[in-house]
């Protein structure tokens, strides 16, 4: 009885809330109007080779809708062997093939980081990652997203979205959920070449600019 009653609070319950939070990301979207920029970019740089989508944890919200909705690929994203990222894990999982969540210890070496892009290319799927997560310190870049993109030869695509209203929670991220008929602009940058990372505290500063830089210019007029 006692296995059975944390098998439902670890996973049934869970799976039940991604399938839940996924219904109510997809009605929310319908409800809004968006403006896209440099999607068409995006996906024609991305094909054909390993990618990365990278953005700040307090955006996290709207992704699995938005990309599977505007863009062809299948994604993957690393979530953690917390309780927290068990729910995460169940909203992408329920995306079928569209969507994998790679689970991943807080404690991994960047050896097991490399190992789930590893994953992601041959699947052909892009990687989405969160570089402030799965704990913080919010907006600060740590050194997973480097190392993987060093050894796997990645495109790291910065992504970043506004909406001109939304609800902000009271969370370490404070996470946007924009409101329903929000109007959401939605940016992802030019790529950063793997060539451009060989300093690890320069390369963490310039995926930071290049990612807050998609929100600053994706503002609603």
């Amino acid at each position: 009885m006692k296995r059975l009653y944390y098998y439902t609070i670890q996973k049934i319950i869970p799976r039940i809330l991604g399938r839940i939070i996924k219904a109510a990301a997809a009605l929310l979207t319908m409800t809004c109007r968006f403006e896209l920029k440099g999607f068409d970019r995006f996906i024609k740089e991305a094909k054909g080779r390993p990618a990365i989508l990278a953005l700040w944890h307090s955006k996290l919200s709207l992704a699995p809708a938005l990309l599977t909705r505007h863009t062809p690929f299948n994604y993957a994203a690393l979530i953690s062997k917390s309780k927290d990222g068990e729910i995460i894990a169940e909203v992408i999982n329920a995306y079928g093939i569209r969507g994998e969540a790679i689970r991943v210890a807080h404690s991994a070496k960047f050896g097991g980081l490399i190992g789930a892009i590893d994953r992601v290319r041959k699947g052909e799927r892009v990687l989405v990652i969160t570089p402030d997560g799965p704990r913080g310190p919010a907006r600060q870049v740590k050194g997973g997203i480097v190392a993987m993109a060093l050894k796997s030869g990645a495109l790291i695509f910065p992504m970043g979205w506004t909406c001109d209203t939304c609800w902000t929670l009271k969370t370490w991220d404070q996470m946007g959920i924009p409101k329903p008929f929000s109007k959401i602009t939605v940016s992802i940058g030019a790529p950063i070449n793997p060539d451009e990372l060989t300093d690890h505290e320069m390369a963490a500063t310039l995926i930071k600019e290049r990612i807050d830089l998609q929100e600053t210019s994706s503002i609603p007029e």
